[in-house]
């Protein structure tokens, strides 16, 4: 058996090598600079956080003011887009109903006026016979020829024979006429349809809307 080791003595601890003041010397005026500047160093104190508050509060101001225009920016922009997005519809609704109105009156065509009626019994006197013309008009009249340069109407004449007292014959003639009895000189012609371009149409809706504006201002005003 191994003779038993007596425990080893701890290691020496190393000592703080600390740098010895070479001199010291006491000053008279720091110490009661520094015994009476408490106030003094309060003030300061209070100074340098008032001035830190001041530049926070800047900044922060500052920031505010960045955000709100960053904000009008995009509050604007979205309100350009959708003013945008409705005269796009206004327009559109327009000239669809621009559109359809042409439709409508492409397809109605223009409405001839009423011709007047032209029912009547007219007496011609000779010296021995009279003639009495009755003018009655028809319903199934034929269309005028469109190639022909002076229409002319398609008219029925009936006679009708009568006795007078002293033996003279008399001629009845009845006349059936789509339209009036016209002098083809005297004939007014159509009137030639155009249609109103997009400009016009949108000149006539910028004065309405003018007119519009006018009267509404002046019923305010009122």
């Amino acid at each position: 058996m191994a003779p038993r080791q007596a425990p080893r003595a701890p290691p020496a601890k190393r000592r703080k090598t600390t740098t010895q003041v070479d001199e010291l010397k006491f000053d008279p005026e720091a110490r009661n600079e520094w015994l009476t500047g408490f106030r003094k160093r309060k003030q300061q104190r209070i100074k340098h956080a008032q001035e830190q508050s001041a530049k926070i509060e800047k900044e922060e101001k500052v920031k505010a003011r960045k955000e709100m225009r960053d904000q009008r920016k995009v509050d604007l922009e979205r309100h350009v887009a959708e003013v945008n997005d409705l005269l796009r519809k206004a327009n559109k609704d327009s000239d669809d109903e621009d559109s359809a109105a042409e439709d409508a009156e492409e397809w109605d065509g223009i409405a001839s006026p009423p011709r007047p009626s032209i029912d009547g019994v007219d007496e011609y006197v000779d010296e021995d016979k009279y003639t009495t013309v009755t003018i009655e008009a028809m319903e199934d009249a034929k269309a005028f020829t469109k190639d022909s340069d002076d229409e002319a109407e398609t008219a029925v004449v009936k006679e009708d024979v009568d006795a007078k007292e002293d033996g003279a014959v008399v001629k009845k003639k009845t006349m059936w006429s789509k339209g009036k009895k016209v002098d083809f000189k005297d004939k007014p012609k159509k009137k030639k349809f155009r249609y109103e371009s997009k400009g016009e149409r949108k000149e006539v809706r910028n004065k309405q809307r003018s007119k519009n504006a006018a009267a509404k201002k002046a019923r305010t005003e009122k």
